[in-house]
This record gives C-alpha cells, structure tokens and sequence, in this order.
C-alpha cells in the first residue's frame, strides 16, 4: 500500500513537472513567432531586399509597427541607409520586384485587414537620386 502511494505521488509529480515544461516550451514558441528577439520586440527597420546597380545599391526595408507608427515598406540607397526616399504605410509584404531601365516596379501587400490588399507601384530611378 506504502509502494502503491509512493508511485501515484512520483507520476503525479512528473505530470506537474511536465505541464510546466510545456507551458515553457508553448510560451518559448510564441515568442519566436510574434518576431521576438532576445525577448524583446524589435521595432527597428530590417533589410528584406537588395538590388545592386551601376553606382550603389537600392536597399528595401521593412518597418514593424509599433504602438505610435504603423508597418511600412521603405525605399533607401546604398548612400543613404538612414532616410528613406520612399516609404509606403501600411504594407507589410514586398510580394515581387522588378527593375527595368529606368525605374523601380514594386507589388506590395498589405495583409493588416480581414481581406489582402495588393497594389503595385512605379519609381523613376532618377528620383531616388
């Protein structure tokens, strides 16, 4: 009977000691989904595309939201990595690029509301400039 109780009490334990390690585990996952680093959120702009050209590079970065700036897609040059030449609210997606002689054909997403809204947008190379 001793024995009997002795080992309800141990599986007991593992059980208790096993719902917490995946509560830890499940808790270590969302972090990493929502985008955590480190256990914080990072609210600063990250590179998602580079396009090399004769003189310098076009950089496209992506802006996560934040509690007073919404997400958006920003258009920077190799020589000005701090300004954005041209920044595009709300659109969190760069879906495809294409990049002809003169400009810049960018089709973007927004997938913040119940529907996806696509758009596509041309930039004349010379006004990155």
């Amino acid at each position: 009977m001793t024995q009997e109780i002795k080992n309800g009490l141990n599986q007991d334990t593992i059980m208790h000691v096993g719902k917490n390690y995946i509560i830890l585990i499940s808790i270590f996952v969302l972090l990493l989904s929502a985008g955590c680093k480190d256990g914080f959120i990072s609210d600063k702009p990250y590179k998602i595309a580079e396009i090399p050209l004769d003189e310098g590079k076009i950089l496209i970065y992506k802006s996560p939201s934040n509690a007073t700036v919404q997400e958006s897609i920003q258009i920077r040059t190799s020589d000005d990595t701090v300004n954005s030449k041209r920044v595009f609210m709300r659109y969190d997606v760069l879906q495809e690029y294409k990049l002809t002689n003169d400009r810049l054909d960018l089709i973007l997403q927004d997938t913040s509301g119940f529907t996806v809204k696509t758009d596509t947008f041309s930039i004349e190379l010379q006004s990155l400039k």
